[in-house]
């Protein structure tokens, strides 16, 4: 008897770029020979699959697949999404499939099923990776200790469980540090950098290393814009130091200096000056 279009398991296939662990691809799929795959990510494994096609016994061709796309039906009747753990870019494709009732399963770097609940607070933030948290070492003391009872959203805890492992210590701990270290941020309005706006701050301010916000302010201070036709042009202390000292050594304003090595440093690169 063979098996007829409205029988083929109708299986959606995703995956990040990123995901190395070929053989657990191999396997997942294996479990049902007798189905049809959508290829959606034809990168990486999936480009690994479909280029080896004839040696797996189900059927594989590749499909567009734009997760942002309004009206994007999905004609699938589950999903096998392969996640590396970090790569955000499969978020918009596990809420069009929850948008849709679309059944799926996500397989993590490990080969495991993972909790789409994990999957969606590991990138509520907008972070690819867990944060490692500051851990607070203790110091022998004699402070009273008051133990609380906290009611936090499921999806907050999974966030913390996960920085919790990436310094293999507890949650408890990892809250406890986080309370300690947190106690004097109670401005409504205050302002929060994580590590990668940190390091950006550090290379537009010269390469200082910030460690706190009075320092972050110090820098800032001297950290400059032009605006040359629209375009933004950022100068940093290094730049903003030697472009003062020339200005006073050609006895000029700084603007004026600023404005007269623009000019003549565009009229160069576009073959309008010689030198």
């Amino acid at each position: 008897m063979t098996e007829t279009a409205s029988t083929t398991d109708r299986v959606l296939f995703l995956a990040s770029y990123n995901y190395l662990n070929f053989d657990a691809v191999v396997d997942r799929l294996g479990l049902t020979p007798h189905a049809d795959y959508a290829i959606a990510s034809v990168y990486g494994v999936g480009h690994a699959l479909l280029k080896r096609a004839t040696e797996f016994p189900f059927q594989m061709h590749s499909i567009k697949w734009q997760a942002t796309r309004p009206n994007l039906k999905v004609e699938a009747d589950r999903a096998l999404i392969f996640w590396d753990g970090k790569d955000a870019a499969l978020l918009q494709s596990v809420k069009l499939l929850d948008e849709q009732n679309v059944s799926y399963l996500i397989i993590g770097p490990d080969a495991k099923p993972v909790d789409p609940k994990h999957f969606y607070a590991t990138l509520a933030s907008g972070d690819k990776v867990p944060t490692a948290p500051s851990v607070i070492v203790e110091p022998p003391s004699k402070d009273t200790r008051v133990r609380v009872q906290l009611s936090i959203p499921e999806d907050v805890v999974v966030q913390y469980e996960a920085q919790s492992k990436t310094v293999k210590q507890s949650l408890e701990k990892t809250l406890s540090d986080r309370l300690r270290s947190c106690v004097n941020h109670t401005s409504g309005r205050g302002l929060y950098f994580n590590d990668e706006q940190r390091s950006h701050l550090e290379r537009i301010t010269g390469g200082h290393i910030i460690t706190d916000a009075n320092m972050a302010l110090q820098k800032i201070k001297v950290v400059v814009e032009l605006q040359v036709a629209g375009v933004t042009v950022e100068l940093n202390e290094r730049v903003l130091a030697r472009c003062t000292s020339r200005a006073k050594s050609e006895r000029k304003t700084f603007e004026e200096y600023v404005k007269k090595e623009v000019i003549q440093g565009l009229e160069k690169s576009v073959g309008l000056r010689p030198y």
